[in-house]
């Protein structure tokens, strides 16, 4: 095993490794099998830029009301029509998607967003992120995001928030997570 890791990660590039190597059954696809994904967004909330993170996480400069944005994310829980919060959705795709948590955490001045669900949509949690940030900011009422999300009208959520503070960070391919 560690043979393999050591001899495959030499042919990746460097933002990408390989830590543990398990045996699969034959019909396995890595997409396909996985039970639920969990994402992670980075915020850097602070009035000044940290230069060791500025590709890495958003720079957000604005107080954010984390108890708030708590509360605003709870109203995505569950299983809903994401179309509202998904970039290019055709009108034939299924949006039905089912979100299983949502976490904000603040760090000295770093915010960590666990997303955690069966599926996404394509820039989803960039928008749901988005959206919380609207909520912050008093452009959209907590009150308001039940309708939002069943409007499926992508107008009406917030900015799709930058890529460079995603990641995905766990993939769950048993039931228990």
């Amino acid at each position: 095993e560690r043979n393999f890791i050591r001899g495959a990660c030499g042919y990746l590039p460097e933002d990408i490794s390989i830590y543990r190597v398990e045996e699969m059954p034959a019909d396995f696809h890595a997409r396909f099998s996985c039970k639920a994904k969990e994402y992670m967004y980075r915020i850097h909330n602070s009035e000044s830029k940290n230069p060791f993170t500025t590709d890495l996480e958003l720079l957000y400069r604005r107080k954010l009301d984390i108890p708030l944005m708590q509360e605003a994310a709870q109203h995505f829980i569950g299983t809903h029509d994401f179309a509202t919060f998904c970039t290019n959705c055709t009108e034939k795709q299924n949006t039905i998607r089912t979100i299983y948590d949502i976490t904000i955490e603040k760090q000295g001045n770093t915010v960590i967003l666990l997303v955690k669900g069966n599926g996404f949509l394509y820039n989803m949690v960039r928008i749901l992120v988005g959206t919380l940030l609207s909520v912050n900011e008093g452009r959209i009422a907590v009150s308001e995001l039940d309708a939002l999300l069943a409007s499926r009208n992508r107008v009406l959520a917030g900015i799709t928030a930058q890529a460079h503070g995603l990641y995905l960070n766990r993939v769950f391919y048993e039931d228990e997570f």
